[in-house]
């Protein structure tokens, strides 16, 4: 620190401070202004900046801090300058979308304080925790599923122009979670009216045909049961034998029938299933290898909560844990860090390619697909995705899932047979993808996981701690 002997001994001239990194940020819980697009942290400037050749006072009296902070520019894409002609070039180059900056009437990314490190460390009581209400309420219901196109038809890039030019309306000067909130209601509302909702049409009994052979079988049928009849009825050995030799020969034509019939049925689903095969090899094979169980789950609202307190409810649920005895020590500090750099354009496009089209969506009906056929809705996601990991937050919108039971047998099954499956919104998979790539390559950087014995997803002590660690930091 550099004083100065001017005429007031008090104040004292400061050489600007280095910019805090985002730790900092997120330990002593300052928040983003989002009146800068993208909603990024900056350091609010309260007084002019001094260098040390700089001849300018302050206009009071009052001592100047011991640190100032730099003013810096910030694009919608994430990245960082430190003066406004190198954000302006990079918008040129790049092509970003960007709207004037308005630093009157902002409000913070984060309206919730971002707790110390020695918070995060205190011993709390789980249940009051768990007790806190955040303002987040269950959704009303799952939203109806969209009637989507094709993947090859065109109306997917009008439908992105469209929601794209609403939602660079409506996201304007939103913290996170009403940024996340407007995105799912446009892109949803905007799909309503473009695609139209799938009716459930009520499906009439399909009528049976009988064909050729089914009506010659039907006939020997009768034939047979009446000749069966008479024959009881005979009186005289050659009555009977007359009998018996007829229904040996009705016998043999049915067995022909029969045999045509079955050879029949199984050229077909042979054909049925080459034609299958050409079409999508894989679901053919699966289907026939391992063909799903089809079934309904038959049982009362009563006998589905008790089955769900037996098997997650603990009885000992608001007792505390105390403290646990025979913990291993804390292990070595990594050598690798984790990842703690904005979330790339990469990293988000690995997660949407690999992620299957047909999966399906949470209650907010918004499936994969739309974020593959549609670069704009896509690139939006980016950003909010980007803001969520600088911000520390998670959507409040995906904090509900549907519980679903699919049967393991064929037929008619009850929920202890069943396999429960939880669907969430594809918001909330996007964002906690790219969350577990980086831990998987922290924890693998590390070696803290030897992959010659591995086995199922076994971490060592030394992991969890560190994971502890990280949470806490």
């Amino acid at each position: 620190m550099v004083q100065t002997d001017l005429t007031c001994p008090a104040i004292r001239l400061v050489p600007p401070a280095p910019p805090k990194p985002l730790e900092f940020l997120f330990r002593n819980g300052c928040q983003g202004d989002q009146s800068r697009p993208g909603g990024h942290f900056h350091l609010p400037v309260t007084r002019k900046r001094f260098n040390e050749n700089s001849r300018e006072l302050p206009t009071s009296l009052e001592e100047v801090p011991g640190e100032v902070g730099e003013q810096t520019f910030d694009c919608v894409c994430g990245r960082s300058f430190s003066t406004l002609k190198g954000r302006n070039i990079h918008r040129g180059k790049m092509k970003c979308n960007w709207t004037s900056d308005n630093l009157l009437g902002s409000e913070p990314v984060n309206s919730r304080e971002v707790p110390s490190q020695d918070e995060n460390h205190s011993a709390r009581d789980i249940q009051r925790l768990m007790s806190e209400k955040h303002g987040v309420s269950p959704p009303a219901g799952r939203n109806e599923k969209i009637r989507w196109p094709v993947s090859t038809d065109k109306s997917w890039m009008e439908f992105d122009d469209r929601v794209c030019e609403k939602l660079k309306v409506a996201q304007m000067n939103m913290p996170f979670q009403k940024r996340m909130e407007v995105h799912c209601d446009v892109v949803y509302e905007e799909a309503v009216r473009w695609f139209g909702i799938v009716e459930h049409k009520e499906v009439a009994p399909a009528v049976v045909h009988s064909n050729r052979r089914q009506k010659q079988f039907d006939t020997l049928v009768k034939e047979r049961r009446i000749l069966r009849k008479k024959l009881r009825r005979a009186s005289s050995d050659i009555e009977k034998d007359g009998y018996k030799a007829l229904l040996k020969d009705v016998a043999d034509r049915l067995k022909k029938v029969r045999r045509a019939e079955a050879r029949r049925k199984k050229q077909h689903e042979r054909r049925k299933t080459n034609k299958s095969f050409k079409t999508d090899p894989f679901r053919t094979i699966k289907n026939v290898l391992s063909p799903n169980p089809a079934g309904e789950l038959k049982c009362t609202q009563e006998e589905l909560d008790d089955h769900l307190e037996r098997t997650y409810g603990d009885p000992n649920r608001a007792v505390p844990l105390g403290v646990l005895e025979g913990l291993p020590e804390r292990g070595e500090d990594p050598e690798v860090p984790f990842n703690m750099k904005d979330v790339s354009k990469k990293e988000y496009m690995d997660v949407i390619r690999k992620a299957r089209s047909k999966s399906a969506p949470g209650n907010n009906g918004i499936p994969y697909l739309v974020y593959k056929r549609c670069p704009g809705i896509s690139e939006n996601m980016w950003i909010l995705c980007r803001l969520a990991f600088k911000t520390a937050d998670y959507p409040d919108n995906c904090r509900f899932f549907e519980g679903v039971y699919i049967p393991k047998v064929e037929g008619d099954f009850g929920p202890s047979t069943g396999r429960p499956i939880s669907l969430g919104n594809v918001q909330r998979k996007i964002y906690m993808a790219i969350l577990a790539k980086r831990l998987t390559g922290f924890v693998l950087q590390n070696k803290f996981i030897d992959t010659s014995v591995q086995k199922g997803g076994y971490l060592k002590s030394k992991v969890v701690l560190s994971i502890l660690e990280l949470c806490g930091r």
